[in-house]
């Protein structure tokens, strides 16, 4: 009887030691666990970098925007000075008579009237057709002040230019023996067996 009372003591002493076992490692587990200071110092690391990112691509939106707005500006500078040429030209036309080699409102040529037009608003051109033709982007949609220039039909040199007006119509000096003339681009074309046209656009603009 002794012996079992013993056994029992000794089961019981057994339990408890195992069971406080288990209840000091139950409270050390918390403090085994990754130390709190490492989330601490990740938030922080997080907030910065993303503001830090949130600021370059503020000052990236900013910088894009004004150099949009330099570029329109001088769009509508241009667009502005190309209309106080062609208000200039446009008074000569029935009055200045073609002249070979003539480049002023005394007497000009048709590569001779483009190369004053543009000279109004700060542009020097070459006093030939075909780098006339050549000295800017070719467009399919002409603008005012966009230069006019024709071929005869299988030739890649231009034999003629005018400064495009709008509404289909050209300036140009024609040929000896008249006047500066207004005329729709589509007579010039079928007055010279249907030669080709093209529109080179020397100075960009607002409406491109």
């Amino acid at each position: 009887m002794k012996k079992k009372n013993k056994l029992v003591s000794i089961s019981s002493a057994i339990v408890l030691t195992l069971a406080g076992c288990a209840a000091s490692a139950a409270n050390a587990l918390p403090h085994e666990t990754a130390p709190s200071s490492t989330v601490v110092v990740s938030k922080p690391k997080t907030v910065k970098y993303s503001l830090m990112d949130t600021l370059n691509k503020h000052k990236a939106a900013q910088t894009m925007l004004k150099k949009h707005e330099l570029r329109i500006k001088k769009l509508m500078t241009n667009e502005i000075k190309i209309r106080a040429a062609l208000k200039k030209v446009k008074k000569y036309a029935g009055q200045t008579w073609y002249v070979f080699s003539g480049a002023t409102p005394r007497g000009w040529d048709c590569s001779g009237l483009v190369r004053w037009t543009y000279e109004q608003v700060g542009v020097e051109l070459e006093h030939r057709a075909n780098a006339q033709a050549n000295s800017g982007e070719k467009v399919k949609h002409p603008i005012p002040g966009d230069v006019v220039a024709f071929y005869h039909k299988g030739s890649k040199r231009s034999f003629h230019v005018g400064v495009y007006l709008g509404n289909g119509k050209m300036i140009h000096a024609y040929r000896h023996g008249m006047r500066t003339v207004i005329q729709p681009v589509k007579e010039v074309v079928k007055e010279n067996w249907g030669a080709r046209v093209t529109y080179t656009r020397i100075l960009p603009q607002l409406q491109n």
